[in-house]
């Protein structure tokens, strides 16, 4: 016991230290009763079908995909929360056997810290920092630029700030590893009680990359020269969701994507990948697993 608690301590040193630089939202004293106000742990479990699969401002595949994303964290008192993070993915026709495995085609894990700062009742600051990576080992070698590497390494912050009125929130993706570039998506959203356990949620944001960014999603640009960082697309999506009870909840949602940049399009419709989609309407039903 003691071991464990000396490992523990060790562990939360860093944080507390950084109260000295006067940022003031770190606790200085350790709680004593550390033993009694053990962490709690939670699990979320959410399976889902497609009817395509959009990521970074592109349709990666204009048929129907399965995914399962899980997470598990442990909360630790004031400092936040420590959890782990995965999404698998399978598709569900054979549109993309030539560059791809139906099943577990990609796997995604990540490890975060989450913090909510409170300002009340009412206002918080929800931020989240994950090292990520992007495992596309169902892929074949030529999909992947003829890398025997089929990882992809990087870095997010998710922040949002959370009100009863309109929440913006944004995702950034920094991409360090085979190839360097920058993803944010940026947008708001409102979540409409409608009663009897019913809730409407929609939500508009924009998708926006670096150069680097719009040449690894859609190619050479038309025409020659370089793209400029900017804009990829805009998505708007509306969610209908249903809570059994505090355990499982139920929705669908419809997703309308469209690539607003005039080079992005120009490259996507000379594309000749059968699921180079310039706009699409996608619809999405599932379920949330909360332990």
């Amino acid at each position: 016991m003691m071991r464990f608690r000396a490992s523990l301590l060790l562990f939360f040193l860093p944080a507390a230290a950084l109260a000295d630089e006067g940022a003031g939202a770190w606790p200085v004293d350790f709680p004593v009763t550390w033993m009694e106000n053990r962490p709690s742990f939670s699990l979320l479990v959410q399976p889902d079908v497609r009817t395509a699969y959009i990521t970074r401002g592109k349709v990666v595949e204009d048929r129907p995909m399965a995914s399962v994303l899980t997470r598990g964290q442990v909360d630790l008192w004031e400092f936040g929360s420590l959890g782990v993070h995965s999404w698998d993915k399978s598709s569900l026709c054979d549109r993309r056997t030539d560059v791809c495995r139906r099943a577990f085609n990609e796997t995604d894990a990540g490890v975060y810290w989450h913090y909510d700062y409170s300002f009340n009742d009412d206002w918080a600051l929800s931020s989240e920092f994950v090292k990520y990576w992007v495992m596309l080992n169902g892929y074949t070698k030529q999909y992947r630029d003829k890398k025997s590497d089929a990882t992809l390494n990087e870095w997010r912050v998710i922040q949002s700030l959370k009100n009863p009125y309109l929440t913006p929130f944004y995702l950034m993706r920094r991409c360090v590893h085979p190839k360097e570039w920058m993803y944010i998506r940026a947008g708001v959203m409102r979540k409409f009680p409608l009663g009897g356990g019913f809730a409407l949620t929609p939500q508009w944001y924009a998708e926006n990359g670096n150069e680097r960014l719009f040449e690894n999603r859609y190619g050479p640009r038309q025409g020659g020269g370089k793209y400029h960082s900017g804009m990829q697309a805009s998505n708007f999506v509306l969610e209908l969701s249903w809570t059994a009870n505090d355990h499982l909840s139920f929705f669908v949602g419809v997703q309308q994507f469209d690539i607003v940049s005039k080079d992005a399009r120009r490259s996507t419709k000379a594309s000749s990948s059968r699921c180079a989609r310039s706009d699409l309407t996608v619809g999405t039903a599932g379920c949330r697993i909360k332990f």
